[in-house]
């Protein structure tokens, strides 16, 4: 069982410089990258750098995740983030399964 007050993310922070169980994924046209960024941090000394340089047409065309999380259901989760933009694009959040029918458990969208 995991504390309530564990991350369950590996490498949360950016920390390390292994960014392996992290991805960055783009469909219809969209394009995207990421890298390890240590000129900006909101705690700690690194953060996840994301360049979008084509969106597609919508929003949710690039997609950065975790792979390999488990979630327990009748559990409840806290999930947070701190993001940043050069530019007006709304931010979703969404918990869902990676492939199949993408299931979605549950989002929150940020402008």
């Amino acid at each position: 069982m995991i504390p309530s007050s564990a991350n369950m993310l590996q490498n949360p922070g950016f920390e390390q410089e292994d960014l392996s169980m992290y991805v960055l994924d783009a469909n219809n046209k969209a394009v995207g990258s990421f890298i390890r960024d240590t000129e900006f941090a909101t705690e700690g000394k690194a953060s996840a750098k994301i360049t979008v340089t084509n969106g597609g047409a919508h929003q949710n065309y690039v997609a950065f995740y975790q792979k390999g999380l488990q979630i327990e259901m009748g559990k409840s989760y806290e999930v947070s983030f701190d993001a940043k933009a050069t530019t007006n694009w709304p931010i979703s959040a969404y918990i869902r399964r990676p492939s199949g029918n993408m299931m979605s458990y549950g989002v929150g969208r940020f402008t």
